[in-house]
């Protein structure tokens, strides 16, 4: 226990995640990927998408799941005292990759990219890890798409 003590919360929690990973909570054969199945399950997506959006408990809630397309997760932020959501972001189900849907940019913070290192080491073999550049580089439907 000691190493995990070591570790950012948000690297011990997507490890949990990833531990308590079944098949059962995966997101079932109608998976959209024509090179391999989901890597980030539901519950791991929402808490990187918590990781990317900083939210603190104080009211604040994310609400999402998979997209329509089965391309990526999407979540919207509310905040308990506001009108409607205050930010939009997709999880790539491959890379763990956070993207904010109305900037259309990859969300970079560094206890983001641990607990996105963490699950790609859980989760990648070393012959899908040639596979996840070209998983990493896929990106959500943005707002300038629309």
């Amino acid at each position: 226990m000691g190493i995990l003590k070591s570790w950012p919360s948000s690297v011990v929690l997507i490890f949990a995640a990833a531990l308590s990973w079944s098949p059962g909570r995966a997101l079932g054969a109608d998976q959209r990927s024509d090179v391999l199945p989901y890597k980030v399950n539901l519950d791991q997506a929402e808490a990187l998408a918590n990781i990317a959006l900083e939210m603190v408990d104080d009211g604040a809630w994310l609400e999402g799941g998979l997209d329509d397309d089965g391309r990526f997760y999407g979540y919207w932020a509310y905040a308990v005292h506001g009108n409607g959501h205050y930010a939009e972001v997709a999880v790539n189900p491959w890379t763990g990759d956070v993207w904010d849907v109305w900037k259309c940019k990859k969300i970079k913070k560094l206890e983001l990219q641990a607990a996105q290192k963490t699950l790609k080491e859980i989760n990648f073999s070393e012959r899908e890890d040639l596979l996840y550049a070209n998983l990493s580089m896929r990106r959500p439907i943005c707002l300038k798409d629309w």
